[in-house]
């Protein structure tokens, strides 16, 4: 509005539109289980270790997001003691951004714009970390994360207005 007196000012600054959208959630729960074959001999499908400590670190890292020392396999023919969606996951925080600029074309018969548009998802390119590997078992993986939800993505488009 205050830019619209110069037509090069105008052509460069004017009309152009932005929005966003920010999503943010916290960590999702997550059950450590055994990665071995289920000694309980139930038939439930899942075998849940002895919790022996609380599982949560103070200084989590993608190389140990919690204390794999606390979960241990329990004596065949019993179930083990640790409940369901004990410990969080990473959390998840992203911001995805369109910007378009709209152009004038009034050389033709009737007003004519022509938008161009960029939309970015996850425009700042934050890492939204996924689950751990929470098998009790597993070896070197267990307790460690090792692959992200969002990467980045843009894509450009344009829009004829008649």
């Amino acid at each position: 509005r205050f830019l619209n007196n110069n037509a090069l000012t105008d052509a460069l600054l004017g009309g152009w539109q932005a929005s966003t959208a920010y999503t943010s959630r916290s960590g999702m729960p997550f059950t450590p289980v055994m990665g071995t074959a289920n000694l309980s001999y139930s038939q439930s499908g899942t075998w849940y270790p002895n919790r022996v400590k609380s599982g949560k670190l103070s200084n989590r890292t993608v190389q140990e997001w919690f204390d794999t020392s606390a979960f241990v396999e329990p004596t065949p023919h019993t179930f083990g003691d640790s409940r369901r969606n004990i410990l969080y996951g990473p959390r998840y925080a992203d911001v995805d951004l369109s910007i378009a600029k709209t152009f004038g074309l009034n050389e033709f018969h009737y007003p004519l714009k022509f938008q161009l548009k960029l939309d970015m998802t996850d425009a700042f390119n934050h890492p939204n970390y996924a689950q751990p590997n929470s098998s009790v078992g597993s070896g070197a993986a267990y307790g460690t994360i090792s692959s992200s939800y969002t990467n980045r993505s843009m894509q450009v488009g344009g829009v004829f207005r008649f």
